[in-house]
């Protein structure tokens, strides 16, 4: 999507992202320039056409022109065309009623997001899945005052997000990951726990990536798709 970002097919209408991939300098961006492509898992290989904007929703209180402040970081794409689903393409469930989130639970994170090779760091052209447990909010909360002291501008964790990642880093979403699912799975189907909003420092020891907590915005997930 746009410049770089994910996204996840929630209905054969609509898209479910971060909101800052929809913005640019505190504004929305046009929906004429937002394109999206799908069912693709090497952007080399596959020549497929974009798919269109007919509306973008970015939830009313999002408020991050300084990047600073990602809470409430959730936006709904509604396509101009409905989606033929197939092996490649297929909607992710939303959260039952329910819906916990339990630490150290494995969740799945996908994404064509920056990876590390030979100390390099690359966009990659070639879809890449990790898995990465649920973190406990205190152990998070931790990490983020600590990068906090040596740091200006680390955005604060809210409840409206949760952490995921392992302590001896190494495996993490990143950049271009924005917007993409954190997968949980119950009863053998994944469900959309979460969307890849920030981080500091991409798998680096000590520090988690946050996720906007998905069961927090049903409410106005299903009130914005009912209304438009």
């Amino acid at each position: 999507m746009g410049p770089g970002g994910g996204g996840m097919v929630i209905g054969d209408s609509w898209i479910m992202t971060a909101a800052h991939n929809v913005m640019s300098k505190g504004n929305q961006v046009s929906k004429e320039t937002v394109r999206m492509y799908m069912g693709i898992t090497d952007v080399k290989t596959q020549l497929v056409s974009p798919v269109y904007a007919a509306s973008i929703h970015i939830h009313p209180e999002y408020n991050n022109p300084n990047n600073v402040d990602f809470n409430h970081d959730i936006a709904l794409i509604k396509l101009q065309d409905v989606i033929t689903f197939n092996s490649s393409i297929m909607p992710i469930c939303l959260p039952a009623e329910g819906a916990t989130y339990v630490t150290g639970v494995m969740g799945l994170v996908s994404g064509f997001g920056i990876t590390e090779r030979a100390g390099r760091q690359v966009l990659t052209s070639k879809m890449n899945y990790v898995q990465l447990p649920v973190v406990d909010k205190e152990t998070c909360s931790k990490s983020i005052t600590s990068l906090k002291k040596t740091r200006d501008n680390v955005p604060s964790l809210s409840n409206n997000m949760f952490c995921a990642g392992v302590p001896e880093g190494g495996q993490d979403s990143c950049q271009g990951d924005s917007g993409g699912p954190y997968a949980l799975r119950d009863d053998g189907r994944f469900w959309a726990a979460g969307i890849v909003s920030w981080g500091v420092d991409c798998g680096k020891q000590g520090t988690y990536g946050v996720y906007t907590r998905v069961t927090n915005y049903m409410e106005w997930i299903n009130k914005t798709m009912q209304e438009n």
